[in-house]
């Protein structure tokens, strides 16, 4: 992914939910990339303007991904993802408050990632894969011998 990050790739780059998604994974896993490549989709007043007849889906998915892509900020003078961060949080309140989430699970996962910051899910993440990794059915439990 780093390889087409650098090539700037078109099917990364034209999709906003594809680049945020692949700038959030690389910035996780160390690798140095601006956060400049999302500036070409900060454009919030495409996403409120079409939600005046109700909220597409696919732009809710998108908003979600370029949420959790402004919660990695690099530094504190990243001005563009404070600004990212702040309309993204705003449309994704908004909607949770007029139902334009229709599913479920995809509410609670808004609501988490609302609720808790970046690094507080990922020590519940890394919390959770270690609960789950552990088998239960593979403990054996040992009897002392008592005199």
């Amino acid at each position: 992914m780093s390889r087409c990050w650098l090539q700037r790739d078109e099917e990364i780059f034209l999709d906003m939910q594809t680049c945020a998604l692949a700038f959030r994974l690389l910035k996780i896993n160390g690798y140095e990339v601006s956060s400049d490549v999302l500036a070409d989709f900060n454009k919030e007043k495409h996403f409120f303007e079409s939600s005046a007849g109700g909220q597409n889906l696919k732009d809710i998915y998108t908003v979600m991904e370029l949420y959790k892509a402004s919660e990695i900020s690099t530094s504190p003078d990243d001005l563009f993802l404070e600004t990212l961060h702040s309309w993204t949080s705003c449309f994704l309140k908004q909607g949770l408050e007029n139902g334009a989430i229709p599913e479920e699970k995809f509410q609670k996962q808004v609501e988490n990632a609302l609720e808790f910051p970046y690094d507080v899910n990922l020590d519940r993440l890394d919390n959770k894969r270690n609960i789950e990794s552990y088998n239960v059915d593979e403990i054996q439990i040992l009897k002392a011998l008592h005199r």
